[in-house]
């Protein structure tokens, strides 16, 4: 059991070095290019950002990228491969999907404005993503599905997106106003059982999950049909950029205890996206979620 554990984090800090290098060579292709871009369109790089049109303010947002995406994944290399390593097990042969939903711009963001920036996050951790055209239901969100056939390739897919996205816009609120810079307030669409799996037995699962990673953890109290026989459920991840990614590997346990006893391809095919549910609003008045309240997390 040791031995292989200790060949699955092998196998995630390898993954995790070639996504790491791919992402600062692609770093480094996009500074030049936007630096070439402003030279042509006569912005200066150093001026203050009150007087950027709000187009050259996304290109100074981009340029960010290599001042801090290639720093955060560095930094939390070995976590990462950790978290991943213990997750290591059931459902590594099947299907792993959840699904993201995010604002316009972060969405925008995450593209990129070759729109080579998706296509580079699932070569590099060989995972498939889709995004939506229409919004989901009870939200102005668009839809990221992402899938794999390991939890590892969807925990490293999602650390790409959420460093992305957190380094461009700085947040990551999915459509809340209130996220302090640096934080996110993901909000994860899983399986209905996958999400009561997370919440537990008189919630006693979440309660471990906030305590030991300092997150807030909240399930939308609305199930939502989601193809024949299935429903899905809404759940609020808060907390830091790094607590929340520590997170993920335990959501996605849940997720790969299900994968196990359902096959998950026809629900990851099937999306809610485009179609109207008539007074259903997520998280609607933010009532008595699970999971505690970290002190960063200022959301209503």
């Amino acid at each position: 059991r040791n031995v292989a554990s200790q060949r699955a984090m092998c196998k995630v800090t390898q993954s995790l070095i070639t996504s790491v290098q791919a992402l600062g060579d692609q770093l480094q292709h996009l500074r030049s290019r936007l630096v070439e871009r402003m030279t042509t369109l006569g912005i200066n790089p150093n001026v203050d950002a009150s007087e950027l049109s709000q187009a050259e303010m996304n290109l100074q947002y981009a340029i960010a990228l290599q001042a801090g995406a290639h720093q955060s994944l560095v930094g939390n290399a070995m976590v990462a491969s950790t978290a991943a390593a213990a997750a290591a097990g059931a459902g590594n042969n099947v299907l792993i999907a959840v699904k993201l939903l995010m604002s316009v711009p972060e969405a925008t963001a995450l593209i990129g404005l070759d729109a080579t920036t998706l296509q580079q996050i699932q070569g590099n951790t060989s995972t498939s993503m889709r995004l939506s055209e229409a919004i989901y239901p009870g939200t102005e969100l668009l839809e990221l599905t992402i899938q794999g056939m390991a939890k590892e390739a969807v925990f490293l897919a999602l650390m790409h997106v959420t460093t992305v996205v957190v380094d461009l816009c700085g947040s990551m609120g999915s459509g809340d106003d209130h996220c302090d810079k640096g934080c996110l307030r993901m909000k994860l669409i899983l399986p209905a059982k996958a999400a009561a799996s997370v919440i537990g037995v008189g919630g006693q699962s979440v309660k471990h999950i906030t305590t030991q990673c300092n997150v807030r953890i909240q399930v939308d109290h609305t199930p939502i049909p989601a193809g024949p026989g299935g429903s899905e459920q809404a759940l609020l991840l808060a907390g830091t950029l790094t607590a929340c990614q520590n997170t993920l590997p335990h959501i996605l346990e849940h997720v790969g205890l299900i994968a196990t006893e359902k096959d998950l391809v026809a629900w990851a095919a099937h999306t809610n996206t485009g179609t109207p549910i008539p007074g259903l609003i997520l998280f609607a008045g933010n009532p008595t979620g699970k999971g505690r309240k970290p002190k960063h997390d200022r959301g209503p």
